[in-house]
């Protein structure tokens, strides 16, 4: 298999993926090394693929897909509802970011999808010592969300606001 044909494998295996690929799990696909597998991601950055590379593996983020960033504030107990919330009407919740005031912008990518992965989170927050963005940011935090078309996005900020009016 040629260097191309290996790279148009990568990308169609990346398009009809909905959660991450590792990069081990591509490498033993396509019978290359994952360093290889992590050239061929720089170079479908460069040709304008939109990877999001994650800690769980690489995700196409398709371009008939809409995005925005919304803001949010709500304490960390209500961090559930309002994560259902995005997902239930089929959006993804790409990242959270916060604007520190002394370190300024910090993002971390979540790439949350469906219920379980919003469980997964949590119980992944509720098992370790560390604290979340959110709380070092006085509560205001920003989410990338993205979804299908404005119709949906629009019912997500609708629905989102009665969840934090609660």
């Amino acid at each position: 298999m040629t260097k191309d044909i290996r790279f148009n494998k990568m990308i169609s295996l990346l398009e009809k993926e909905t959660s991450p690929l590792s990069g081990s799990n591509l490498a033993s696909i396509l019978g290359v090394s994952r360093q290889v597998v992590v050239s061929y991601i720089s170079l479908a950055k460069a040709r304008g693929y939109n990877i999001i590379s994650t800690n769980k593996g690489y995700l196409l983020n398709q371009d008939h897909f809409i995005t925005e960033e919304i803001k949010s504030c709500h304490s960390i107990g209500d961090i559930c509802n309002e994560f259902y919330t995005i997902v239930d009407f089929g959006g993804t919740i790409v990242n959270v970011t916060i604007d520190h005031k002394l370190y300024g912008k910090m993002s971390i990518i979540l790439n949350l999808r469906t219920r379980y992965d919003v469980d997964c989170y949590i119980n992944e927050v509720k098992n370790t010592d560390e604290s979340l963005l959110e709380a070092i940011s006085v509560k205001e935090h920003f989410h990338q969300i993205s979804c299908r078309n404005v119709e949906v996005l629009n019912l997500i900020k609708e629905n989102l606001n009665n969840v934090n009016k609660r």
